[in-house]
């Protein structure tokens, strides 16, 4: 089954190259999301989590991209739609517990996490701190990259921890 994702993304990114697709548009994300779903099914996964995963990638990245021309209101606008987006996956991961106690005990350096979920604003400053944020007194808020290196971080935090409560 790898072998034919890699096959797939290659064939999406192609079309992204020769301007078929867009990158970051609604059909780029299906289509990643599509992909992710059926390796999901494949190897016995969370399909939903997979079709997420796939899609966040493709619309991410086209959020993250600097654009000289946007305004000021699109380039607030972009911001905006990125806070609320960080604000649904910090929700999420106090929906499954394996990923907000992999967080936690990644940002405690324990194998013990506790019994109770962390606090949203609390599950953001730990996933900006994987992504390097330093939280000083006067640091301004995390930004999307560092947010992002975050989630990156996270994944595999989650996989890792996961592999260790196995052999537990």
């Amino acid at each position: 089954m790898n072998l034919i994702q890699q096959q797939s993304a290659s064939y999406i990114g192609k079309l992204v190259q020769a301007k078929a697709l867009a990158e970051g548009s609604p059909a780029h994300a299906t289509l990643h999301a599509l992909l992710a779903t059926g390796g999901a099914v494949a190897s016995n996964q969370n399909i939903s989590a997979s079709a997420i995963g796939g899609a966040k990638s493709s619309l991410l990245t086209n959020l993250f991209k600097t654009d000289s021309d946007a305004t000021q209101q699109e380039q607030e606008a972009k911001l905006n739609l990125l806070a609320g987006l960080v604000t649904g996956i910090a929700v999420a991961v106090g929906q499954d517990p394996i990923e907000w106690q992999a967080l936690y005990c990644r940002t405690h350096g324990t194998k013990h996490p506790p019994s109770d979920p962390p606090t949203l604003n609390q599950a953001i400053l730990w996933i900006a701190k994987l992504g390097g944020y330093l939280a000083r007194k006067h640091d301004l808020p995390p930004g999307p990259t560092v947010l992002w290196r975050g989630f990156m971080a996270l994944h595999e935090a989650t996989k890792m921890f996961q592999i260790m409560r196995q052999s537990d």
